[in-house]
């Protein structure tokens, strides 16, 4: 599975690479920039379609994986409905995020279409039923929740997750750095564990990102915009669901998701970061869609840091919780 998994990151790699100069010029032809403002570092105006490369890698990835799992790869009974939700889940959360690039568009608004986006996940069966609790070393492995909190947790994870990587993403680099690192991470253990097709596609992502920092990395020529960060962050949430689960029914997606300590650890800095500025802007009687400075990027930089040296700074911290979560399960 070594080689397949290279070949695919390659692919990715390549694909997100290559696409990535293209939509840079033709953003820049129609106006498709992101402006400064008051609360950014960057002063530059950028290109912010950058994300249309992800969602192209990702389908094309996607082809060519039903084609193999088809012929030799197999996984099992379940792909095709697999990869047709994956597809459409993309679709949908990075048309979300392409719209607000193009048009912006209020944060309740933003919020209420991610919701509804988790609670389509969560109907095609992708479902947080049950929590692992084994690692507090109690009488009880797994506690069980009803439908109502399991599509309640389901939608809280996933839209947590995803608004984590957007909010993340204020630095040259530093969002496509994070989730690369994380997917490969994620896609490793999922295809140890025997979640094939689940760590096939993180492993692809991880791919793109990478391909993309490419041009993204400071001083960026192209960022990846919401349409970006919403496709990563779904991938990621639903993702980390479905490939840490164990199918309860053979005849369906219904499932629990495990280790949920691991995943905490993959995205803790986006995960800390958000949780953090909400509690601040919380403390101060504003709205938790308040934008402020208070990400920690933002606040390493006001310790001193320059901009790269952030970056590398937050990367290398991930890549060190990342090996040691991996270490720690293996």
């Amino acid at each position: 599975m070594f080689f397949e998994s290279f070949i695919l990151f390659l692919i990715n790699f390549f694909i997100t690479s290559s696409l990535s100069p293209i939509l840079q010029k033709i953003g820049s032809k129609l106006g498709l920039i992101d402006s400064p403002d008051f609360r950014k570092i960057n002063k530059r105006s950028l290109v912010r379609v950058g994300g249309i490369s992800f969602i192209a890698s990702f389908i094309i990835s996607c082809i060519i994986l039903i084609f193999f799992t088809k012929n030799n790869l197999i996984i099992n009974s379940e792909y095709k409905n697999f990869f047709t939700i994956s597809i459409i889940i993309s679709l949908l959360s990075f048309l979300l995020g392409f719209a607000d690039d193009l048009k912006s568009l209020s944060p309740i608004f933003r919020l209420f279409m991610q919701i509804i986006i988790s609670a389509f996940v969560w109907i095609c069966g992708i479902q947080i039923t049950n929590i692992d609790i084994s690692f507090l070393n109690l009488d009880i492995e797994f506690i069980q929740v009803n439908r109502f909190i399991s599509l309640f947790l389901t939608i809280i994870w996933i839209t947590g997750i995803t608004n984590a990587i957007n909010w993340i993403d204020g630095l040259d680099g530093l969002a496509s750095s994070l989730v690369g690192v994380s997917s490969l991470s994620l896609g490793v253990l999922f295809i140890r564990e025997g979640s094939i097709q689940e760590g096939l596609v993180l492993i692809g992502i991880s791919g793109s990102c990478l391909g993309f920092l490419i041009f993204n990395r400071y001083p960026a020529k192209l960022i990846m915009g919401d349409g970006g960060s919403y496709f990563l962050g779904f991938n990621l949430g639903y993702l980390s669901i479905l490939g840490g689960s164990s199918y309860l029914v053979s005849d369906s997606i219904n499932l629990y998701i495990q280790k949920i300590h691991f995943f905490i650890l993959i995205f803790f800095i986006p995960l800390f970061d958000m949780t953090f500025v909400i509690f601040v802007r919380l403390l101060k009687g504003l709205s938790p869609f308040y934008p402020d400075n208070n990400h920690i990027h933002y606040r390493l930089m006001n310790f001193g840091l320059t901009h790269d040296k952030v970056v590398q700074f937050l990367t290398g911290a991930n890549i060190i919780i990342c090996v040691f979560s991996l270490i720690i399960l293996f």
